[in-house]
């Protein structure tokens, strides 16, 4: 009766062991599942950020050549801006000479 017992006994500890056993590679499961869905999320993002990036240079060379453009346009405004500037400085130089020659008569 002593040897029923203790196998009894053995087989409620081995069946125990089991049980848990099986839960922590049913819990591994479910985290493998979890990180596998988060890889593939990932993996879609990285799809659609190389596709933006592919794009990219695309969008560099049209953005430089608007700023250069507009550099460009910028130049010749300043060009304008500063040959108006020394037309009014000649014109207004020659303004104070003719107020002094009216002076000095």
């Amino acid at each position: 009766m002593q040897t029923h017992l203790h196998e009894a006994q053995t087989r409620a500890k081995r069946l125990h062991a089991i049980a848990d056993e099986r839960k922590s590679w049913q819990l591994r499961n479910d985290g493998a599942g979890g990180q596998i869905s988060a890889f593939e999320s990932r993996l879609e993002e990285a799809a659609g950020e190389r596709e933006t990036l592919l794009d990219a240079p695309d969008a560099f060379l049209a953005t430089r050549r608007t700023l250069l453009d507009q550099i460009a346009a910028a130049e010749a405004a300043h060009r304008l801006a500063a040959d108006a500037r020394v037309a009014a400085e000649a014109r207004l130089a020659e303004a104070d000479r003719q107020a002094r020659a009216a002076l000095e008569r």
